[in-house]
């Protein structure tokens, strides 16, 4: 070949290296920039780190923005795959939408059972039989009245009416142990302070007595007379002398 010819040849093949290096040069920083075929490149390495399709992926130029959900696949780390991502020449930035959850992220247990609202009370089962509450000894005490037991004048026996009285609190009493519940016996102001005071405890150890003989727990009773010492009402009248003369059950110790 002729020393034209070759010449010919060299500057054909140098025109055709600086046509590819123009071509690169505009393709990167010049108005070709961002062509499909190199931003597809970029997008599809980033494809290749998430696999996943519910991550979005925005291209701009020759940089990346990556949008990871909050709720991701099963078996996919959030985390993790921001960190490779980051790592890819070209990523530019890498969002995690939402709350991170802990730990690895992937879809909701389809089997977790919701914890249940505190402030929601139940409401109870209708079948359900009601527990009896046994009283305590001091409310049984406290719903019992002797204010009927009056006694004959002057002594400590019964009349008709308080032996019916009695027998109803024998009833109630029957069976409890515990205690010891008081029995206390008052008279009004009227007469020698020394026999009513001695009437008071005759009129108390009256009361016990009887209660044992029906059934009642003889531990579980004691009795005092109080004389007149206690009154609740004005002895003046003779309404305050018929409240004073008494007879209550106390817990003691209340």
């Amino acid at each position: 070949m002729s020393t034209p010819r070759k010449l010919g040849v060299l500057f054909c093949l140098l025109g055709l290296v600086a046509v590819c290096v123009l071509a690169i040069v505009l393709n990167t920083t010049g108005p070709f920039a961002g062509l499909p075929g190199i931003e597809s490149s970029l997008e599809a390495e980033a494809r290749a780190v998430v696999a996943n399709d519910d991550v979005v992926i925005i291209a701009d130029g020759r940089a990346l923005s990556v949008q990871l959900p909050q709720v991701m696949q099963p078996g996919f780390d959030r985390d993790e795959l921001a960190t490779r991502l980051e790592a890819i020449r070209g990523v530019r930035s890498v969002e995690l939408l939402g709350d991170p959850a802990i730990g690895a992220i992937g879809a909701p247990d389809p089997t977790a059972v919701p914890a249940p609202d505190p402030t929601v009370v139940p409401a109870p089962d209708p079948t359900e039989e009601p527990v009896a509450v046994e009283p305590t000894l001091d409310e049984i005490v406290d719903g019992l009245d002797l204010s009927e037991v009056t006694f004959e004048p002057g002594t400590s026996r019964f009349t008709a009416q308080d032996i019916a009285v009695l027998d109803n609190i024998a009833d109630h009493l029957q069976g409890l142990s515990g205690g010891p519940v008081q029995v206390q016996a008052h008279t009004d102001r009227g007469g020698d302070p020394d026999v009513n005071f001695l009437l008071s405890q005759n009129r108390a150890d009256a009361v016990v007595a009887y209660l044992i003989d029906r059934g009642v727990n003889g531990s579980l009773l004691t009795s005092r007379g109080f004389g007149a010492q206690v009154p609740i009402a004005d002895n003046a009248t003779e309404q305050g002398r018929a409240a004073n003369q008494r007879v209550v059950l106390v817990v003691e110790g209340n």
